[in-house]
């Protein structure tokens, strides 16, 4: 049974049911805490303990695009022709990955940017840094 204390950052746990996946962020670190431990501190989703993940492909891998993970420095290369909403003055703007959707495309890919703005792309649209 995994608690917050066993989780690592990078760490993705995955729901057996829905397939939701959630990463790690930032660790516990508060190991005696006293809601730390494995009656009090259990993960869980549709009623089921959420996994660790054993893999599959990151973000972008399937696609032939770099794999992307949270928190790495990404740059707008490209902005697909058949999207509704381009943002053409993103081209060639740096950001830092906020969010990878779940799911098995995992996009889109929300790139938080210096000034604050936030906008979603797709995998191909961006390159790793």
């Amino acid at each position: 049974m995994t608690t917050c204390v066993d989780m690592k950052v990078g760490q993705i746990y995955v729901c057996p049911e829905c397939g939701v996946e959630l990463q790690v962020v930032k660790a516990c670190g508060e190991s005696d805490h006293p809601s730390c431990g494995p009656q009090q501190c259990k993960l869980m989703c549709c009623d089921q303990e959420m996994q660790l993940s054993t893999g599959g492909p990151p973000c972008g891998a399937c696609a032939g695009a770099e794999a992307m993970n949270v928190g790495d420095k990404v740059r707008v290369v490209s902005l697909c022709d058949d999207r509704e909403l381009c943002y053409h003055e993103f081209v060639g703007r740096q950001g830092t990955v906020a969010n990878i959707a779940f799911g098995p495309d995992r996009w889109p890919i929300r790139v938080a940017f210096a000034d604050g703005e936030t906008r979603d792309f797709e995998p191909e649209e961006l390159e790793l840094l």
